[in-house]
């Protein structure tokens, strides 16, 4: 039985990313598919079978964020996805030099979701990096 909430497309991003954590990998797919059906040039299931074929959820989630920055046919983007967004995909892969990359932009641009850096797990994994402590010192969030 697949979760749904609502259309819009952080709800949807969440449940993809609950069903990663998860390890429900299928799951996580077909919440994607759901996910970019919404925008009719870029339906590519068939694509993302291939892709987890031979990169597992991995690439499935370097793909999403390409997809997420650009529409090909089009050359704009496809949604619209925050700098904090972005910083949430790169940390489901573990890619700490892109997800503070994207803090930090998230920072700058003052995203309202950036103090929630502080206490969402997914960062767990950076807490340590000088950079990341750096980004808490400034918002005040870090002795």
């Amino acid at each position: 039985m697949s979760l749904e909430i609502n259309n819009s497309f952080g709800s949807a991003f969440r449940i993809f990313k609950c069903y990663v954590k998860l390890g429900k990998d299928r799951e996580a797919i077909k919440q994607l598919i759901r996910i970019i059906s919404k925008y009719p040039s870029s339906n590519k299931p068939e694509l993302l079978d291939e892709i987890y074929q031979g990169s597992g959820i991995e690439g499935i989630i370097s793909w999403f964020i390409e997809w997420t920055q650009l529409d090909e046919s089009t050359g704009y983007y496809t949604i619209t996805s925050s700098n904090y967004r972005l910083a949430n995909m790169y940390a489901l892969i573990g890619d700490t030099q892109n997800a503070i990359k994207y803090l930090e932009k998230s920072m700058k641009y003052g995203e309202s979701n950036i103090p929630r850096i502080n206490s969402n797990p997914d960062y767990d994994f950076i807490r340590d990096d000088p950079r990341f402590k750096a980004l808490l010192k400034e918002m005040h969030l870090l002795n």
